[in-house]
């Protein structure tokens, strides 16, 4: 019965990391206008890029203060670090950004992004954990022996992370984005992330 809730409570966790990390992708912003639209859309998207290439907490924090305070006070409650599920989530993930085409107010950018397979190396270890017989047997040593939900969490959650870091196979998806000029500010249309969100994560879904 333990294990069980404890199944129901991985399973509810990926659920509001996976909804945060999408979350975090809807902001965004590629910079102020000027003489050379095209530079400064590409110098916008490799910085916030950047961000996830490199995703420590400092830089990620604008993000993060942006995110639903009630997922994130369940994901803390269960001790889930948001910013260090990116960090194993996006170690091997990389872009290139192509041709960019600036017609007025609106412009097109030709993304390339590359990382493992986060969605499906995320469902296939929760289904291992499930179904392991000597992990079930460490979950419920926690609690028996004192533990709570967020010391089982560790466990499960650490069995995450190194699936997620021994991943090799990486995917690559070419993409395209959006953009629109308002008050001097190139915005990326979010109706157009959903193919940059599923390069850089699989296709999650929170």
């Amino acid at each position: 019965m333990q294990n069980a809730r404890t199944e129901s409570h991985g399973k509810r966790l990926i659920a509001l990391v996976f909804a945060a990390v999408l979350a975090l992708g809807m902001f965004a912003v590629a910079g102020c206008s000027s003489n050379n639209d095209e530079q400064v859309i590409r110098d916008g998207i490799a910085k916030e890029l950047d961000v996830f290439k490199n995703p420590t907490k400092e830089a990620l924090q604008p993000y993060m203060d942006q995110l639903d305070s009630g997922q994130m006070a369940q994901l803390e409650a269960y001790g889930i670090d948001l910013v260090e599920f990116l960090q194993h989530a996006l170690g091997k993930f990389d872009y290139e950004i192509g041709d960019i085409t600036v017609d007025g107010d609106k412009a097109t950018a030709a993304l390339t992004v590359t990382n493992i397979d986060v969605a499906t190396i995320t469902n296939d270890t929760m289904t291992k954990l499930q179904s392991d017989p000597a992990i079930a047997k460490e979950v419920q040593d926690i609690i028996a022996n004192g533990g709570d939900q967020k010391d089982a969490m560790a466990v499960v959650f650490g069995y995450l992370y190194d699936a997620l870091d021994a991943a090799t196979d990486t995917i690559t998806t070419d993409t395209e984005i959006t953009l629109t000029k308002t008050d001097n500010t190139w915005n990326v249309d979010q109706d157009s992330m959903s193919g940059l969100l599923t390069g850089i994560y699989g296709n999650i879904a929170g």
